[in-house]
């Protein structure tokens, strides 16, 4: 229902499909702002990424000299493994599937 040619709060574009911009699609449908906390679990995984990454690193290449370069390709395959990883969690979040609560908080 509604007015030909206004849209819902929030929503903009060609049948009113797109959310403005600093708006986030919620999961009911309805556009909402940005929350900075959307932020914060982004950059703490990353982080703590990297600090696992140098740790596996910093392990391999002190146990055996001999290893130095395994290491290091061991560590760029691991890491395009994460990488990989948190795209498909990325593609995950955007299915509409009723996901259950603790799937729903990881994607």
């Amino acid at each position: 229902g509604g007015d030909r040619g206004v849209c819902a709060p929030g929503r903009t574009g060609m049948a009113c499909a797109a959310c403005l911009p600093g708006m986030v699609e919620a999961l009911d449908g309805r556009c909402e702002e940005c929350k900075a906390s959307s932020v914060a679990p982004l950059v703490a995984g990353l982080l703590g990424a990297l600090v696992a990454l140098w740790a596996v690193y910093h392990f391999i290449a002190t146990h055996s000299r001999s290893t130095g370069n395994l290491s290091l390709i061991l560590v760029t395959a691991l890491f395009g493994l994460v990488v990989t990883t948190l795209q498909h969690l990325g593609v995950f979040s955007t299915l509409e599937i009723p996901w259950v609560e603790p799937v729903r908080s990881i994607l």
